[in-house]
């Protein structure tokens, strides 16, 4: 009778583990299956952003080619950003340039310097401002400005 007792409790417990490892499989493979979907999804999304990025590289070199036909010299475009800056009420501390580096400090207040920044960006042809600092000093701002481009 004991017998018969444990090999029904080891029959018992081989099914049991044979259904727990049924289960465990079929999740497995759901989860494998989600893993794959996931994985195509990810490769679909790679994709469109591929092509997203050549379509903006094309349009942002065909809009700077554009630009670059328009180059202005280097002392015509520094001579026009100190234009704006005396026009803007800003005072010159120092300013310095190099081979594709301009290099500004400069004083005012908060919309005069308001003012020329937006100048900057709308304004100069493939500007673009590389440091911008500003520091107040007394009633006034202190402004530090580097631009980088090849055309300055």
């Amino acid at each position: 009778m004991k017998i018969k007792q444990k090999r029904i409790f080891i029959i018992f417990l081989g099914a049991l583990l044979l259904l727990l490892l049924i289960i465990q499989l079929s999740k497995s493979k759901e989860i494998i299956d989600q893993n794959q979907l996931l994985q195509f999804k990810i490769r679909k999304q790679q994709q469109q952003n591929h092509i997203l990025k050549s379509e903006y590289l094309k349009s942002y070199k065909s809009n700077n080619s554009d630009k670059s036909v328009q180059a202005i010299k280097l002392k015509e475009c520094t001579a026009e950003i100190l234009l704006k800056a005396k026009k803007s009420n800003l005072k010159l501390i120092d300013f310095s340039s190099a081979q594709n580096e301009l290099n500004l400090n400069i004083t005012g207040d908060f919309h005069s310097i308001l003012n020329f920044v937006q100048f900057l960006e709308g304004k100069m042809i493939g500007l673009q401002i590389e440091e911008l600092k500003i520091k107040k000093n007394n009633n006034e701002l202190f402004f530090f400005l580097k631009l980088k481009n090849e055309l300055i």
